[in-house]
């Protein structure tokens, strides 16, 4: 059971930004991101979470989860939400609902134990012959699969679907990506290739899977493990985010247990080199801002204090730091974001239990140049932290701007 509690966050933030490729110039104009407002823009099932965002014809879409608690031992009832929005990003109806009949799932010929199947972490992006994809995972009892998680006897399975839409209303019928074992956590599309990379369900946890596709439908191996050997034998997930820069090179933000890693390489991706980050990573998603700045939201953890929250990061490769931006409205079970520029703005959706259980939350984010001062009088970084909560009534949702100054 999560504890709700009220979260603060950073209105306005100038940030001396640094090289984020050894192509980029060292000295570049200070970036401004600015949070504009947080909206509700889910909340019906009891439990709401792991979402993904993308934008298609000038709509953003929204995928995430729906089901009764985060992790249901007893089988799963996970069923995958997608919403699209208005051009304005301001209202948002339900466009599809894929369930594991929609999708095709058979238990029988799945050789399940039972006919329950969860179907989770669910992410979107748009292929380059103009379709929405979804890809996500399934969750099933199974007599000869693998244990959870120590002190369960239930014995489970795992695979990786993609299914296609070309009006984010109707969806195909789902299609096995990947290899058994392996889950696709998340994919990005880059000149017309397919790049994914997948965790290893046990027993093989500790090994992180790049694979690539021309289709989206068959993916092949190119490298069998890049984690690196010193952050392998780690206890938990290694989930992942992959972004590409103009140059053509790769980051990879993955979750560790003790630290986040930050990986990169060159075409063709087969060789990678990793910084430990200062803080942990977990669930992440990056974007690529159009001077090739990476921004990336992911849930961070204070261990002292035993809270969670959902951040905005920017990605210094050259330094190997991962500085908060700042924090979002969350709280408890909470982040498995998505992130989407276009045009100027920055939109993160995510899910959070801060108002009492998990729903899903839109942020939008200005980010411009900032004004330069004379170097100097110009600071390396200032901020000014501003309070900016949610105002929703259940089933109504508003754009809050919040000015009132945070005591810390």
């Amino acid at each position: 059971m999560y504890v709700c509690g009220k979260k603060y966050l950073a209105g306005t933030l100038l940030v001396a930004l640094l090289a984020v490729t050894p192509a980029v110039a060292a000295e570049k104009a200070p970036l401004e991101a600015k949070l504009l407002g947080v909206q509700r823009i889910w909340d019906r099932a009891p439990h709401n979470a792991f979402t993904g965002m993308a934008r298609f014809q000038d709509h953003l879409y929204c995928t995430f989860r729906e089901a009764a608690c985060h992790v249901d031992f007893g089988g799963g009832d996970g069923k995958i939400r997608v919403l699209a929005s208005s051009p304005d990003g301001r209202e948002w109806a339900s466009a599809a609902l894929l369930t594991p009949a929609t999708l095709g799932l058979d238990p029988v010929k799945l050789n399940l134990s039972d006919d329950k199947i969860d179907l989770r972490d669910p992410k979107i992006t748009v292929t380059p012959n103009g379709e929405l994809m979804v890809v996500l995972f399934y969750l099933a009892h199974k007599k000869d699969g693998f244990l959870l998680t120590a002190g369960t006897t239930e014995t489970w399975t795992s695979g990786s679907i993609a299914t296609f839409s070309k009006d984010g209303r109707n969806w195909s019928q789902g299609i096995p990506i990947g290899e058994p074992g392996f889950v696709l956590w998340r994919v990005v599309w880059h000149e017309g290739t397919c790049y994914a990379a997948a965790i290893g369900s046990p027993p093989n946890p500790d090994i992180l899977r790049l694979y690539r596709s021309t289709d989206g439908r068959k993916f092949e191996v190119i490298a069998e493990n890049i984690l690196p050997e010193w952050s392998r034998h780690s206890p938990g997930s290694a989930e992942s985010a992959l972004v590409f820069l103009d140059d053509g090179a790769c980051y990879c933000a993955v979750r560790r247990a003790k630290t986040g890693l930050l990986g990169r390489a060159e075409p063709p991706y087969t060789e990678w080199t990793w910084k430990g980050l200062d803080k942990i990573m977990s669930s992440p998603d990056m974007v690529r801002l159009p001077d090739n700045t990476v921004l990336a939201a992911v849930r961070r953890r204070d261990r002292s204090q035993g809270r969670f929250w959902t951040s905005l990061l920017r990605v210094d490769w050259e330094n190997g730091e991962a500085p908060e931006l700042f924090e979002l409205p969350s709280d408890g079970d909470c982040a498995y974001p998505g992130i989407v520029y276009h045009d100027g703005l920055v939109w993160i959706c995510y899910y959070s239990s801060h108002e009492g259980k998990s729903n899903i939350y839109l942020a939008k984010v200005k980010v411009e140049p900032a004004k330069v001062e004379p170097a100097e009088n110009q600071p390396l970084a200032a901020s000014g932290k501003t309070s900016s909560g949610v105002s929703t009534i259940r089933g109504e949702s508003k754009w809050t701007f919040a000015n009132q100054q945070v005591l810390r």
